[in-house]
């Protein structure tokens, strides 16, 4: 997952109110482009993903599922 802020500026025809009139204005039109760089995640050891997965079922199966009578 990438975390990031961006901050989208709309532009003067989508304040509240001039919206209203800019509708009847054509091609008038607010886009925002933005690109990131993904970067892929370090590569795993098999042995450590299957104890990381054994760990999280053991976890599972000591919660109680909903609905069930505590």
């Amino acid at each position: 997952p990438l975390q990031t802020e961006q901050e989208a500026v709309a532009p003067w025809w989508e304040t509240p109110g001039l919206d209203l009139i800019a509708e009847a204005i054509p091609h008038l039109k607010a886009e925002q482009h933005w690109h990131f760089q993904l970067e892929l995640p370090p590569l795993h050891d098999d042995e450590l993903l299957i104890d990381r997965a054994e760990q999280l079922r053991a976890m599972l199966s000591q919660t109680p599922s909903p609905g069930a009578s505590r």
